[in-house]
């Protein structure tokens, strides 16, 4: 697959109806898989919200996400600058068939200017396609990029890597970057496990005493179609190292000399036979490296593709 531009922009008023779309049908449109790279989306339902929006495939996969997302209690992980950073250095090298994430919908909630423009992910997991959507989202909402990956045979990190021309050439390397870490976040939290509890418990403790007290009222009423609505945070159900730092080697003058600088070492997924026979297969992550952490000043959060090193005293 290719990630491609998405032209559809979303506005609060799409909330309320999606809502409706879901509860009135969970699979008023079905994606399914074509030959090559084509899959063909199918509506079953007489919806005049969609006579507003671009007639393209794209588009219309994002609003079946974000109805599965509303409908099915919104769910959200939100990974640290840590976090984010390291899974950048995991290759997904799953195909399709090895995926799998927690929720069919999740949205990824980037740090604040890490990947700038883009701010969110919106993972679509189709398992019985089988298909999996990454939704991009920028600040301004004019820069949104939709990728739509079918089973092919080939990993995941080839579909991520590949953009047509209607992506800004410019825009590609964030957009790796913040693709593989959201897709690897969603495997991580379904192979370690996560548990998903309340944004604001408060908020949902006093919608459910307003509707018990106002039943039958607008009031009670509005409160009891708020509660579904409520997000939930998605985090890891325990502590989770995903990289692991070592100080390395000090090396000698080998070559143009000098001693290597701090570094990433790349990590990756892979499935490991297993059982009698090594009939079954068996997910494994190996945790990319931050080579010469000693040389590194700071928190890993910091990192970037440009390390700071500590200055080497005068002889």
């Amino acid at each position: 697959m290719i990630n491609h531009a998405n032209d559809l922009i979303l506005v609060p008023q799409l909330t309320r109806e999606l809502l409706c779309l879901y509860r009135k049908n969970p699979h008023w449109l079905t994606i399914s898989a074509e030959g090559g790279n084509e899959y063909r989306i199918t509506l079953h339902e007489s919806i005049a919200l969609l006579g507003f929006l671009p007639p393209t495939g794209r588009a219309r996969a994002l609003l079946l996400a974000l109805s599965t997302w509303i409908g099915q209690g919104p769910k959200i992980a939100r990974p640290s600058v840590e976090q984010c950073r390291a899974l950048e250095q995991v290759e997904v090298r799953l195909s399709l068939d090895e995926y799998t994430q927690p929720y069919p919908v999740l949205a990824v909630d980037l740090p604040d200017g890490l990947y700038p423009p883009f701010r969110a992910v919106l993972l679509q997991w189709l398992p019985e396609t089988p298909c999996l959507g990454v939704h991009v989202f920028s600040t301004n909402l004019t820069d949104d990029i939709s990728t739509m990956i079918r089973k092919d045979g080939k990993p995941l990190e080839a579909s991520l890597s590949v953009y047509d021309a209607t992506v800004e050439s410019h825009l590609v390397p964030q957009c790796l970057k913040l693709q593989r870490a959201a897709v690897n976040l969603a495997l991580a939290m379904s192979h370690f496990g996560s548990t998903a509890e309340y944004l604001l418990p408060n908020d949902v403790s006093r919608d459910r005493t307003v509707a018990r007290k106002h039943a039958g009222t607008p009031k009670g009423k509005a409160a009891q179609e708020r509660l579904p609505l409520h997000v939930k945070l998605v985090e890891f159900r325990h502590d989770v190292e995903l990289f692991r730092a070592e100080p390395g080697v000090r090396l000698g003058a080998v070559g143009s000399g000098g001693e290597k600088g701090c570094h990433w070492r790349r990590g990756h997924w892979r499935m490991q036979p297993c059982g009698l026979h090594h009939a079954e297969r068996r997910r494994i992550f190996i945790k990319p490296i931050l080579v010469r952490a000693d040389l590194f000043v700071g928190d890993v959060s910091d990192t970037t593709t440009v390390y700071q090193h500590k200055e080497k005293p005068h002889e």
